[in-house]
């Protein structure tokens, strides 16, 4: 009931919203395009509070209210659905409409990593190893 609204919120942020670049060095830094209205995504809250909002009358059957229509009995079997493709529609539809702030400079994001994440400096990355073959 509740993991289905969170991936579906991170699979829309991330395949959708931001077109599969990632700015990792952005992630560490507290003041920055990840850490949104004072540390939360308001989007996200609201699209996971109407992801689980229509399993509520089934989650109170579930734990003994009787005084629950059988349909809302029926959208709490298929919970993990429902909130998936809700909170979904819903991030992406506020993504959309306002949008985020991206801070990516030319050549900065490869493959969907941050250009400043990798290491091209091969004095970074040798490896060596001893006679037994283990690495220091």
């Amino acid at each position: 009931m509740f993991l289905g609204p969170i991936a579906s919120i991170m699979l829309s942020d991330f395949w959708i919203l931001r077109n599969r670049q990632l700015n990792l060095s952005s992630l560490y830094r507290h003041a920055d395009i990840y850490s949104f209205f004072r540390g939360f995504n308001l989007r996200a809250f609201a699209a996971f509070i109407c992801g689980i909002a229509p399993d509520l009358a089934g989650l109170a059957k579930a734990t003994g209210n009787n005084n629950v229509p059988k349909g809302a009995t029926y959208v709490y079997s298929l919970s993990w659905l429902v909130g998936t493709v809700v909170a979904f529609i819903v991030y992406t539809a506020a993504g959309k409409i306002w949008p985020m702030e991206e801070k990516f400079d030319d050549g900065q994001v490869v493959d969907g990593v941050d250009r400043s994440s990798v290491s091209n400096n091969d004095e970074e990355v040798k490896v060596h190893m001893d006679e037994k073959g283990t690495i220091s």
